[in-house]
């Protein structure tokens, strides 16, 4: 009797799970929205909470789509956009990032076990490709196990839900999976130190399974005649300076200008890491994400690049 009790319950909270928290959860939103839209998108982002906090896509008008996600690298993004990229027949130009922790073995970290990426990812060809047990595809049909989407994030979400239905409280925000951002609303030097070394600390900073799927998203744009952009995000001084122990900027260019694929397919640059190095306001505490009045600024000024590489794709 126990076990049955056990199994209705967990069977329930799965259910419950499923069907009203999940889906609402930012990424599975995301996806929604971009699913309603794919057909039209001539320009879509493909980055970290980076872009997705710092790029305001209104800005670029209704044919660009900012699909970034919460700690997405190279191997997240190529299979979303392998996975849509013959569902949007208007697409000519794709945003990915190029910063100074892109490439990081800290990028790796959890693409085995949230349940959002195991609609996209291929675990055994990933597997494959790097050689790597830890990408072998864990049991993570169930959103209850999840890392993310688990008992943390339902509990939180029914006690939300309880209080707004009792209580008349403010209805809760469903949790966001995969962002981070410090409470400091202006770049702080401790802080920024403490995120380049999580970032970049102990780990391969150029690692090779990053560096795979890098070039495989150039390849598979080259096949399908859409151009790509590297955008290096804005910056605190801080951060940069926490992050030149480990890797400097020059660094970067310079094992990019060596990578065959990124020469072969003539994919541009867009340099902005520095241009806020006098304005802490801008960021967040870490110094690494862009506040509300950093992205206001900041994305009209990347509207206005794009739009230039734009015309010259469509010209």
């Amino acid at each position: 009797m126990f076990v049955g009790l056990f199994i209705a319950s967990f069977v329930s909270l799965e259910v419950t799970n499923r069907v009203f928290f999940v889906p609402q959860s930012k990424n599975h939103r995301i996806i929604s929205a971009f699913e309603k839209n794919r057909q039209h998108l001539e320009i879509i982002f493909l980055g970290d909470s980076h872009f997705q906090q710092g790029i305001d896509i209104q800005e670029f008008g209704n044919s660009a789509f900012n699909l970034s996600f919460g700690r997405a690298s190279y191997i997240q993004s190529y299979y979303v956009l392998k996975h849509y990229i013959r569902q949007m027949p208007s697409l000519k130009l794709v945003v990915i990032p190029m910063e100074l922790h892109s490439f990081s073995s800290y990028k790796t970290e959890g693409i085995d076990t949230p349940f959002f990426w195991s609609g996209f990812i291929d675990y055994p060809e990933l597997s494959r490709l790097t050689g790597r047990d830890i990408f072998v595809r864990k049991f993570n049909a169930l959103t209850v196990l999840d890392n993310r989407l688990g008992r943390e994030f339902f509990v939180k979400n029914v006690t939300g839900e309880i209080k707004y239905f009792l209580l008349q409280e403010q209805k809760p925000v469903v949790l966001e999976e995969g962002i981070w951002a410090s409470k400091k609303r202006s770049a702080d030097r401790e802080t920024a130190f403490r995120r380049a070394d999580y970032h970049l600390r102990g780990r391969d900073v150029f690692d090779e399974a990053i560096i795979i799927y890098f070039d495989k998203i150039l390849k598979m744009c080259k096949e399908n005649n859409i151009l790509v952009v590297t955008l290096q995000m804005p910056v605190s001084k801080d951060y940069a300076e926490g992050a030149a122990k480990y890797i400097s900027d020059k660094e970067l260019k310079q094992m990019i200008s060596k990578d065959s694929f990124c020469s072969e397919y003539a994919c541009r640059n867009l340099d902005f890491h520095n241009i806020y190095f006098d304005r802490d306001d801008f960021f967040y505490g870490e110094g690494d994400h862009l506040n509300r009045k950093g992205r206001e600024a900041f994305s009209g000024l990347l509207e206005r690049q794009i739009s230039g590489i734009m015309q010259e794709v469509l010209d």
